[in-house]
């Protein structure tokens, strides 16, 4: 999910597109609660800003969330990065931030 995540986000797309695109890997529920937290505050801001382009007039205008200098963007790029990367599942990730350790092998 964290690849497909920086893939939506390197593609150039309408912002109603971005949104879809996002909502569609929401609507599958991550197990990783600090990415689904990352992900609706992602699509919050896109709908503000579809919002405001549509006033302009600029809601067919195609842009890429990477790179970007909004910063819940860059958080989420970056995290999944981070975590894809690393090739860590997300249940991993998850169990992690809960307090899980994993088991050192001997």
């Amino acid at each position: 999910m964290y690849a497909d995540i920086i893939k939506s986000m390197d593609g150039a797309r309408t912002i109603k597109e971005h949104i879809t695109k996002l909502q569609d890997i929401l609507d599958t529920p991550p197990t990783d609660p600090q990415l689904e937290s990352c992900l609706r505050a992602a699509i919050t801001s896109l709908i503000q800003s579809q919002h405001a382009a549509a006033k302009a007039g600029q809601s067919s205008q195609k842009v890429r969330l990477n790179p970007t200098t909004t910063t819940v963007f860059k958080q989420l790029y970056s995290y999944c990065q981070q975590h894809a990367t690393a090739g860590t599942p997300q249940w991993m990730v998850a169990a992690i931030q809960a307090g899980w350790t994993p088991p050192t092998t001997p």
